[in-house]
């Protein structure tokens, strides 16, 4: 039986029923709390970048004017992050680093600065400095709702489900609208209540008024569907996903392996095909065309990889070490060293994509005592997801 139960929150069931009923008109049962800042607002996207980037060049210059203006700096690295995020170009982060430059290295800066950094270091996949962040701002700021949407999103890709749910239930206490269902319902859905998370889901995303949050709970429930073997469940949430607003790169990643998966090379190509300066992006995109058996660009992608891979490792970037797994073991054939990064990212997150990792990799390098994490993992929480039972199965891993 896994560790999380729902059984171990008091009131719990309860406040999934109310907050189920809620979720599908667009609110919480109790009276929601009406954030003051912009620091906790979750149901609207960060103003749009319209007439090019002329909103950052009018903060840039604000900002030059006087470096250490506190509004200045945190509205530009806020653009820039939702910039960064919007087109997949790591270099805007370092630009939002950069605005917060004469607060970046301060132990308790001010709280604007606390969340955003927590929200770079997070990027960085620098867990442990952004949970640190986070714990100092709740500290000031105990009702700061996005703080709390961070943290139950850290605790959650780190495997904290326990601490992740109490998050998630702190966050419904504070703000209305279908955000906490959605990060309630992503806690449930990893560690053994995929039913009841998908029923949570499924109700966020018909009461999301904000495309982002409807994309983000669609994502999530084909995701569900997919662990559970429901192809065609799956390939229809995502693509209601790709339709509800821009394409984030999370899900233009997970919908590819799905379609990878399945063989649809030449659709991957089709849905990758402006979107090679994502890293993970990139490398889905190199395997697909050598499936597709389009040779030459295959060989162009490949290069393109090595060369990214080179360049983080240099830097001493291991945010991708997933992704360099699989690179080795799709691309380079050599199911040793993709072993050694995917055992490293299982210590730093612990996602079912994660555990998929670890475990092609060990059955590939025929290390089959390297998979006994995963299933531990596996058993505790209690995981359901078909693409890994069927791997320990065909593996001969128990």
């Amino acid at each position: 039986m896994p560790d999380l139960k729902i059984s171990d929150h008091k009131g719990l069931l309860i406040f999934l029923c109310c907050l189920g009923s809620a979720l599908s008109a667009g609110g919480v049962s109790a009276e929601p709390f009406i954030p003051k800042s912009d620091d906790v607002v979750l149901e609207t996207l960060p103003r749009t970048l319209s007439g090019g980037d002329s909103p950052l060049a009018d903060l840039s210059e604000w900002l030059a004017d006087d470096p250490r203006n506190l509004t200045a700096a945190s509205q530009l690295a806020r653009e820039y992050i939702t910039l960064g995020r919007r087109r997949s170009d790591p270099r805007y982060f370092g630009y939002a680093q950069a605005a917060l430059a004469p607060w970046w290295d301060e132990p308790r800066p001010p709280p604007e600065v606390l969340l955003l950094r927590a929200t770079l270091l997070q990027n960085r996949h620098e867990f442990e400095a952004a949970l640190e962040d986070l714990n100092a701002l709740l500290e000031i700021q105990p009702r700061n709702a996005q703080a709390w949407l961070t943290r139950a999103v850290v605790h959650q890709v780190t495997g904290d489900y326990q601490q992740a749910m109490r998050d998630c239930l702190n966050l419904a206490q504070l703000t209305g609208g279908v955000a906490p269902g959605i990060c309630i319902g992503n806690v449930l859905a990893v560690s053994g209540h995929a039913g009841r998370a998908y029923d949570l889901l499924r109700q966020a995303a018909l009461g999301a008024r904000d495309p982002a949050l409807q994309q983000w709970a669609l994502t999530s429930m084909a995701q569900i569907k997919m662990r559970q073997g429901e192809v065609e469940a799956a390939a229809r949430h995502f693509e209601q996903a790709l339709q509800a607003g821009p394409r984030s790169p999370y899900l233009l990643r997970v919908y590819a392996d799905f379609l990878l998966d399945r063989g649809r090379a030449e659709q991957v190509l089709k849905l990758l095909k402006d979107e090679t300066r994502d890293d993970a992006l990139l490398l889905r995109a190199a395997i697909a065309a050598r499936d597709a058996g389009r040779e030459a660009l295959a060989k162009k992608y490949v290069a393109m990889l090595e060369d990214r891979f080179r360049e983080a490792r240099l830097r001493g970037d291991w945010r991708h070490v997933r992704d360099a797994a699989l690179f080795e073991l799709e691309l380079q054939d050599d199911a040793e060293q993709a072993l050694q990064y995917a055992a490293r990212n299982w210590r730093l997150q612990k996602a079912p994509e994660d555990a998929l990792m670890l475990l092609q990799a060990a059955v590939a390098a025929n290390d089959l005592m390297a998979a006994r994490p995963v299933i531990e993992w596996m058993k505790r929480y209690g995981i359901e997801d078909v693409r890994l039972q069927a791997l320990l199965k065909n593996g001969k891993v128990e």
